[in-house]
């Protein structure tokens, strides 16, 4: 069993079910049917009015679609593009691995990443997260640990819950301003003896 039949066509509908069928026109108004061959783990449907790669499977009666005329997206020799479409043909996201070694992402809506296993990120040089508004990370337990330094820095800082700080010394510059309650000391000097009483410096925490 060979192929008979190699012709350019023109992609006017699809059936999916189990696999793609894809409904193409050879010329005006004869309509047929063949599924289409994709690669190994690839999903992927044409759009309407795409040219397509047909062959005729001889002996069978069947078509068979087993290419797309796609339009270059700007990969060198040696890079890997992957992208996705709305119906009016506009790119909404691309996967785009570049022969410099580096992966790019972009996408319209959202990104998300699941696994029923562990998630490990991990780079030899550095790790940026960025986001223009919100950004929440939880977890039942969270550590965070650097080497040298760790900042956190903010227009205001809440600590919710049991803090305790160890291995170390706590620092914090400024005046208590008397409220009335609260565990900081607003009062620098002893009234009676004039001895310092407040420090900026907690050490052996």
């Amino acid at each position: 069993m060979g192929v008979s039949f190699i012709n350019i066509a023109r992609k006017v509908g699809d059936e999916i079910k189990k696999h793609i069928q894809i409904i193409f026109e050879t010329w005006k108004d004869d309509n047929r049917n063949a599924l289409l061959y994709n690669s190994a783990g690839e999903d992927s449907v044409p759009l309407d009015e795409e040219r397509l790669v047909v062959v005729k499977v001889d002996g069978t009666g069947k078509y068979a679609v087993v290419a797309v005329l796609t339009q270059s997206q700007g990969a060198k020799p040696g890079e890997k593009i992957f992208f996705a479409r709305n119906p009016d043909a506009a790119i909404v996201s691309k996967i785009s691995m570049l022969n410099d070694g580096s992966i790019t992402i972009l996408a319209d809506g959202d990104i998300k990443q699941t696994t029923k296993k562990n998630h490990i990120t991990e780079a030899t040089e550095n790790i940026t997260l960025t986001a223009k508004k919100d950004f929440t990370a939880k977890g039942e337990n969270a550590n965070i640990e650097a080497k040298t330094k760790v900042t956190v820095k903010g227009g205001d800082v809440e600590l919710s819950g049991k803090v305790k700080a160890t291995g170390g010394s706590f620092e914090c510059k400024g005046v208590a301003s008397p409220t009335g309650q609260g565990c900081l000391c607003a009062q620098p000097f002893c009234l009676v003896t004039g001895a310092p009483q407040t420090g900026d410096k907690a050490e052996g925490t």
